[in-house]
């Protein structure tokens, strides 16, 4: 008789905790919305949030920030090489599947011929990325997608399609967007030079084929003190919203060894961002990074407990504000 109380008893221990563990997956699961990344009838991709402020982290293969922060976060950044198999399956299930946030996904082209993607030989690379971002209920739900970004002249030219001749550049986009819209129609495409520039501006490939546009704001040097002197100077803002399509700041952040300084600039980018009429969005830089100049630049800053807390909570008084 014991021994069967004893076998009851695990037996509901057990049930018990399977409902409970049960409840709190459907809960997450519950709490995403996919709906929000999802196109309106009659809309056009590129206007679809035109009343919301972006604010997305680039995450590790770990995702670790995917993970952590995919209900405070509105977008999670990650780069795909086009030669090597698709990464980051996870992020588009939690993204796209289960709408927490909108994939921003920065295509490189290491490896990649720029001069032969309109000839045809990386359409098998190109159609499994498509697909997999497509399949299903992902093709009505948005993602962006940064293609070959930084490729004009630059002091250390680090990509192999950068510095190219900029026929062959606008070429190469100008198939690529076409085809993926045939396809993957949910993408909007991101034109990122490094900086905005008269050396950047041969390689715009033409309004028609862009639906936002961008620059890398990382600031190493200091050189300004504050973010909107540096986007202002530095990053040519004018130029960049003569352009006139929707501003995105694909890659940004402040490298310093004081975490101070870092929360406090991090945080105006924030305010920027909130307060600015032009600006949609932006993705920031969290790894630390020794470039071809071999200077150490301390962009991570998820790490600092304190620094991420008052970052996430900025992020969730704008996400409030977009009643998201």
């Amino acid at each position: 008789m014991t021994f069967r109380k004893t076998i009851k008893g695990l037996v509901l221990i057990l049930g018990l905790a399977g409902l409970i563990i049960f409840i709190v997956l459907r809960s997450d699961y519950t709490n995403a919305n996919p709906t929000w990344l999802e196109m309106q009838e009659g809309e056009l991709p590129s206007e679809h949030f035109r009343d919301q402020k972006l604010i997305g982290i680039y995450d590790s293969a770990e995702n670790k920030i995917a993970n952590t922060y995919k209900k405070q976060l509105s977008m999670v950044g990650w780069f795909q090489e086009l030669s090597e198999p698709l990464v980051g399956e996870n992020k588009l299930v939690q993204g796209l599947d289960l709408g927490y946030y909108v994939p921003f996904i920065t295509i490189e082209l290491m490896g990649v011929e720029l001069t032969e993607i309109p000839n045809g030989t990386y359409d098998e690379e190109l159609t499994n990325f498509f697909k997999a971002v497509s399949k299903g209920e992902r093709r009505n739900r948005l993602l962006f997608v940064r293609f070959a970004h930084e490729m004009e002249p630059w002091k250390f030219n680090w990509y192999p399609w950068q510095a190219q001749d900029p026929a062959d550049y606008i070429a190469a986009w100008r198939y690529v967007v076409s085809m993926g819209r045939e396809m993957a129609p949910n993408i909007l495409w991101v034109w990122s030079p490094t900086k905005m520039s008269e050396d950047a501006l041969p390689y715009y490939p033409g309004a028609a084929y862009v639906d936002y546009v961008s620059e890398t704001l990382n600031n190493f040097s200091h050189e300004y003190p504050t973010f909107e002197e540096y986007y202002t100077n530095k990053g040519n803002r004018a130029m960049l919203e003569a352009l006139n399509k929707p501003i995105i700041i694909s890659e940004c952040g402040y490298t310093s060894e004081d975490p101070e300084a870092q929360q406090r600039y991090l945080l105006e980018m924030l305010d920027f961002l909130e307060n600015d009429d032009r600006m949609q969005g932006m993705v920031f830089l969290d790894e630390d990074k020794l470039p071809i100049d071999g200077e150490m630049r301390y962009y991570h800053f998820s790490n600092n407990k304190e620094l991420m807390t008052a970052f996430i909570d900025k992020v969730e008084s704008i996400n409030r504000e977009n009643d998201r």
